[in-house]
């Protein structure tokens, strides 16, 4: 009848409502569950790529500024170096100066001893042949 009709449209009315909210809910959970899986994973492989891209800059970095410090370093080596070797010529010029000097000293204090003496022998009326053995000489000397 109409009472039983109602309550039986009631009943399977709040049991189909009960189990829509009961699906709803499951799939509304299982959605949830998928979705924070899904986020959980790019989250996770953002975050490896992220790392691997830091590194590979850092690594770039790094090179990078160990060749600056290697250019750096040659140029300092250089620089001594050089700063060495003039340091090291020089001294080897003025040693060189010294050396020649005290020999030219000798050469021309042997030649001046010589043309002392020729000169005397000329002012003591000496043969040409005594004056020519001490012209030879002086050659000799000077030619080594």
């Amino acid at each position: 009848t109409k009472i039983q009709a109602t309550w039986r449209m009631y009943a399977t009315r709040t049991s189909y409502l009960t189990q829509r909210h009961a699906a709803v809910k499951i799939q509304s959970t299982w959605r949830m569950y998928s979705q924070k899986h899904k986020f959980s994973y790019l989250k996770e492989k953002t975050v490896q790529i992220q790392a691997w891209y830091r590194m590979h800059r850092q690594a770039q970095a790094y090179k990078h500024q160990r060749q600056s410090c290697i250019k750096i370093q040659c140029s300092w080596k250089g620089y001594l170096a050089r700063k060495r070797y003039q340091s090291t010529r020089n001294a080897v010029i003025r040693i060189q100066a010294a050396v020649r000097g005290l020999s030219a000293r000798r050469i021309l204090s042997g030649l001046q001893s010589l043309e002392v003496l020729r000169r005397r022998l000329l002012d003591h009326n000496l043969s040409i042949a005594q004056v020519r053995d001490l012209d030879r000489k002086l050659s000799e000397i000077l030619g080594s």
